[in-house]
């Protein structure tokens, strides 16, 4: 469960003229050598009674099947109502309202119950490091507060962490851990809520999350990963189904760095990858791609088929007609032929791959892919479909292994689609493909 405008801070409450004020929030005020002092049910957090009897009925054969029934009855008895985020609740008005309006009150109640069945619990506040970030550069908090409640909980024998509202515990933690799941930033810790001050208590909470990280360092936020910049150059692609997830295959099993695959807003983004990469899908040499929205922006674009590798305004172009092997695909129209059953490929890597994509995105079902014990695999499959890797018309198969099983194959260069020993050959030449991937 995320908790947008909700988070909180470890404060130390006291009343002056009338007035709701706080304390800095404390990450290290817990003894977790001594958990039995964590297990204390603050008033604040509700009538004692009702809250006992409650986690009595839920109580399991073990404390894990506890916090498991515990869990499951949150789940099935409250819902969600986000107009409570904004005023104090605890296990009562959890409870009798059945309704929560975020994962504070949510931690809340749970936290509550959890410790009525003996299981020490700490309530944990957080901020999303984005949030914090954000407010760091700001110089006014951001519109949205940001941020989220975890419960550390003392679980057959050591510390763990629970976020109750996605009901996961974490069981590999340390106490001491300050980046918590869902990149967020623990910072106040208490088992006493209400003192802690939370968002519930929505303008003193406010503030003084505003003072605690107006003061905080951020170099201790870890690096922001959406900043980086790759030194690889993106190979972006303009392709329809199923070529960029084809043309992605074959970028990746090179080594090369995939970049955005689009087939619209071709003004934005083809102005946001200007000097990568660009890989165009075509049809007898027209793209997919209106020419004169190329043209806005490689103006020196030739007229005419737009065919091979070209660069323009510092950007490589990569021109890939897919009618040779969209051609693959269409259905063999000779009587006598049946229907070919399985698809199978003599393919090196990274074609099998390139190859069995294609297969799996046209509907047909893929079969063998090989590149080595020819005659027995062969054997095998004649009467399917075969398709075959060739470079300028020369398959990767010896001829003389093909000629044995299919016997009228012509001399010369193999291109293109031919059955066999009833069995349809398609040989695909790679070449244009492997071209794109010349230094």
């Amino acid at each position: 469960m995320r908790c947008y405008l909700l988070p909180l801070l470890f404060l130390a409450c006291i009343f002056d003229a009338g007035l709701l004020t706080a304390q800095e929030p404390v990450f290290d005020a817990i003894d977790y050598s001594s958990p039995e002092t964590c297990l204390e049910l603050a008033e604040s957090l509700g009538d004692s009674k009702a809250i006992e009897t409650l986690a009595a009925s839920l109580k399991g054969t073990s404390e894990k099947k506890t916090v498991t029934n515990i869990l499951q009855w949150m789940e099935s008895n409250l819902r969600y109502d986000n107009k409570l985020a904004y005023k104090w609740r605890n296990f009562d008005s959890v409870t009798s309202d059945k309704c929560y309006g975020g994962c504070a009150d949510y931690a809340i109640a749970c936290g509550a119950l959890l410790q009525s069945s003996n299981i020490p619990t700490v309530w944990v506040k957080t901020m999303d490091v984005d949030w914090i970030r954000k407010f760091k550069k700001e110089d006014s908090p951001p519109a949205v507060w940001s941020g989220h409640v975890f419960l550390e909980i003392y679980l057959d024998g050591k510390w763990v962490l629970l976020d109750p509202g996605a009901a996961m515990v974490y069981e590999n933690y340390e106490t001491d851990s300050r980046i918590l799941p869902g990149n967020r930033v623990a910072y106040h810790k208490g088992c006493d809520p209400k003192q802690m001050v939370m968002s519930l208590q929505w303008e003193p909470w406010k503030e003084q999350t505003a003072a605690y990280f107006e003061k905080y360092d951020a170099g201790l936020l870890p690096v922001d990963t959406r900043s980086a910049v790759s030194l690889r150059p993106k190979w972006n692609m303009i392709a329809n189904s199923p070529y960029y997830q084809v043309f992605g295959q074959l970028i990746k099993r090179k080594g090369k760095n995939e970049g955005r695959s689009f087939n619209t807003k071709y003004d934005k983004n083809i102005t946001q990858i200007k000097g990568q990469s660009l890989l165009i899908q075509t049809h007898g040499g027209t793209p997919i791609v209106d020419v004169d929205i190329l043209k806005r922006h490689f103006p020196d674009l030739p007229d005419g088929k737009l065919e091979g590798k070209m660069t323009q305004e510092g950007t490589t172009l990569f021109f890939i007609d897919v009618d040779a092997l969209e051609d693959l695909f269409v259905e063999v129209a000779l009587e006598e032929i049946p229907a070919r059953g399985k698809w199978n490929m003599i393919a090196n890597s990274p074609y099998y791959q390139v190859l069995g994509e294609l297969i799996r995105r046209k509907g047909k079902t893929e079969g063998a892919s090989f590149n080595t014990n020819y005659d027995e695999i062969i054997n095998r499959i004649k009467g399917e479909t075969l398709l075959i890797q060739t470079h300028a018309g020369i398959p990767i198969v010896d001829v003389d292994i093909l000629k044995q099983h299919f016997p009228g194959l012509p001399d010369g260069k193999l291109e293109g689609k031919m059955t066999h020993e009833n069995t349809n050959l398609f040989f695909v030449d790679v070449n244009s493909l492997e071209s794109l991937f010349d230094e």
